[in-house]
């Protein structure tokens, strides 16, 4: 028995010894790790040293190539303000004269508006764009403060008011409204001479030959034709037709664009006739498109300006006057230095 206890009691010890060892080696391998993990993370603190010092040192580059870059803009900027300061005592010696060179801009400026705004009108009709320019007239001549130029300024006031109650023409509209009729050709209907009316109902008393007769009119029916509605039976005659009623519509909207009244007036007349004549006008889309047609012929082809070149004259004939009326420049007065 003591024998075996020994034995029990070194396998115990041997077994405790044994799991201490195995304690130790996972410490061991644990303690490795730790000291191989810390080794890269210094090894990668190293590289983002180094590349920190690079980066640091192309800091440093670009901060002396942008302190070269300041010091040129900087004498730029000196240079400059010379020729900012050199202006200026050149403008200062301008603004001496009777006419500066902003009253003689601002002149030539109002000058141009009013001829643009009359050109304008004379080759598009365009009155918004004629008023808008002699608003920007009167502005700039409001601006100089000058009474001289308050009677120039009253008849650009009645020029834009006459314009303003002149009727605009919407050339848009009435093209539009041509555009219609022409898409609407292929789809207008005929005349259609050999249609007829619901036959006559019988009196009660009528016999029976009238009888007869009625019946039969429900299979064949006799009728005479017109002479001038006998074209419209060949469908060759209504497609020739619908394309000279486009032509017709063409020449109408050529006429309207350019602004030719008696065109207008010729064209539109001609397409309605065709289209009256033509097309059975009892039909909806017919109506519609002669209601078109009459509205384009209502409107005139160009609008009746009122005389709008008094300003103008006006403002020309006082540059010439007061131009006169300034003294010359003295030639001995010194030139402006160059910049």
């Amino acid at each position: 028995m003591l024998a075996v206890l020994l034995a029990l009691g070194g396998l115990l010890f041997g077994g405790v010894a044994l799991w201490q060892v195995q304690m130790l080696r996972a410490e061991q391998a644990s303690a490795d790790a730790g000291r191989d993990a810390q080794a890269a993370l210094l090894a990668r603190l190293e590289r983002d040293a180094g590349e920190g010092v690079r980066g640091v040192r192309t800091i440093e580059r670009r901060l002396g190539d942008a302190e070269g870059v300041n010091q040129s803009v900087r004498e730029e900027v000196l240079g400059l303000g010379e020729r900012a300061r050199l202006l200026e005592d050149a403008v200062a010696r301008l603004a001496d004269r009777n006419l500066s060179g902003t009253v003689l801009l601002r002149l030539n400026e109002a000058e141009f508006l009013l001829r643009m705004g009359h050109e304008r009108l004379r080759l598009f009709d365009d009155a918004p764009a004629t008023i808008a320019a002699f608003q920007l007239a009167d502005a700039e001549l409001a601006a100089l403060e000058d009474p001289l130029f308050a009677g120039v300024r009253q008849t650009i006031a009645a020029e834009i008011a006459a314009l303003a109650a002149v009727p605009q023409i919407d050339r848009s509209a009435l093209l539009a409204r041509l555009d219609m009729v022409a898409d609407s050709l292929p789809t207008l209907p005929v005349r259609n001479p050999l249609a007829d009316a619901r036959p006559p109902e019988l009196p009660p008393a009528a016999g029976w030959l009238d009888r007869a007769g009625a019946a039969l009119g429900q299979f064949v029916r006799v009728r005479e034709v017109a002479t001038d509605a006998s074209a419209w039976i060949d469908p060759l005659n209504a497609d020739a037709a619908r394309a000279a009623l486009a032509i017709e519509l063409a020449l109408t909207k050529a006429a309207l664009v350019s602004r030719d009244e008696a065109a207008l007036r010729a064209a539109g007349e001609r397409a309605r006739r065709h289209v009256s004549g033509t097309f059975a006008v009892e039909q909806a889309s017919v109506q519609q498109a002669l209601t078109a047609l009459d509205a384009v012929l209502a409107s005139p082809a160009q609008a009746a300006w009122p005389d709008i070149g008094r300003s103008l004259v006006e403002l020309r004939n006082l540059r010439a006057t007061r131009a006169l009326a300034t003294p010359p420049a003295s030639a001995e007065a010194p030139a402006a230095p160059a910049p």
